[in-house]
Parts: structure tokens; sequence; C-alpha cells
């Protein structure tokens, strides 16, 4: 019998330094998969919109993100939601750090993040005007660790997966995670109509 209390009182041991090792930063794919500073959500303009030629309901989209390697080519399901017109030139929000993946062939590298309501009336995230195109979008009152440099989609690891359920736009349409609102530097990510809208 006292060898197996002692047993009990050793097991707890390992999950303490793995708690300790998550809290001091570590790499961001040893922190908890609902960790919401592992997405990699930055500011961009869309410089470049087309309706793609094999698909009604894809835009394929290029989008500058203040990287040198150019804009990011990125495909996003939202012809029956929002015009060309509406979409080019406008400052959005983008998932930045997927693994690129070929959508109806198109090579997307990242998502556009947008919020949808009760009813399926699906709208942009936008960056306030003087937000820097690049910058990282922050969530108030989260200590912004580093990202991860792409996120995991295996299911029971993937960060985005575990978030999205507390990300939600507020009851005055701004987009937050867990009631906390995200931040640029110029001001809050909105959307022009959708009030506790679900974003994805």
């Amino acid at each position: 019998k006292a060898k197996a209390k002692a047993k009990v009182k050793a097991e707890p041991e390992p999950k303490a330094k793995a708690k300790a090792k998550a809290a001091a930063g570590g790499k961001p794919a040893d922190r908890p998969v609902e960790d919401v500073t592992r997405l990699n959500i930055r500011v961009g303009k869309i410089t470049k919109v087309w309706a793609h030629p094999d698909s009604d309901k894809l835009y394929c989209e290029e989008i500058d993100l203040g990287e040198p390697t150019g804009p990011r080519s990125i495909a996003s399901g939202l012809r029956k939601h929002v015009s060309e017109e509406e979409m080019l030139g406008a400052m959005v929000v983008v998932l930045a750090n997927l693994k690129p993946k070929k959508i109806a062939g198109f090579e997307s590298q990242g998502m556009v993040l947008c919020a949808t309501s009760a009813e399926g009336c699906t709208e942009l995230l936008r960056a306030p005007a003087g937000a820097t195109i690049g910058e990282r979008v922050t969530v108030e009152g989260v200590e912004m660790l580093e990202p991860d440099e792409k996120l995991n989609e295996k299911t029971g690891k993937a960060p985005l997966v575990a978030c999205l359920p507390q990300m939600q736009t507020t009851a005055d349409m701004k987009a937050a995670y867990s009631g906390q609102v995200w931040m640029t530097s110029a001001g809050p990510v909105t959307c022009k109509s959708v009030a506790d809208g679900k974003i994805g």
C-alpha cells in the first residue's frame, strides 16, 4: 500500500513541469491548443480580386500583408455574400499561419476572416482606417505570445478548431475572443452589421 501511495504522489510532477513549461512560453506548439495567441491574425489589404473560373462560390485574391515576398494568394468562398467591388481595396484581417492548400486548383495561403449571423448573413471583418498593413491583431487583455509558424490541423491538436467556438462578434459588431475585443494600432476590428455572429 505504501508503494502504491508513493506512486500516486509521484504522478502529478510531470504534469506540473508541463504546465510550467507552457506558462513560460516555450515553443508555441507546447502551449494549450485553445491558446488564441497561437493564431497569427494580421491586417491585410486586398489589392486584386477576381472570380474563380471553375467555382461560382470562390473569389481569388491577392492580399498585401506587408511581407517582403509580396502579396499572398488567397481563395475565399464569399462570392454569394460580398461584391467584388466591396472586396477590392478592403482592409481585412487574415489568418496568416495556415498551411498553404489548393482550393479548386488555386493555391490559398491564408484565410480572410468574416462574421456570419444566425440567419447566414456573412460580412468581412475590417481593420480600421489607419491600421498598418501586416500588423498583428491583438486580443484585449491577453498577452500576445509568439504564434505557431504553421498551425497543426490534426484532430485534437488544431488551435483554429479549438478557438473557433469562442470567436464571435459582440453586440456592437466588434470581433472578439471570449468577449475580449480584437485590436489594431488604430482601434478595434469590426464588421458592418453582424452582431453576436460567428467568426471564421
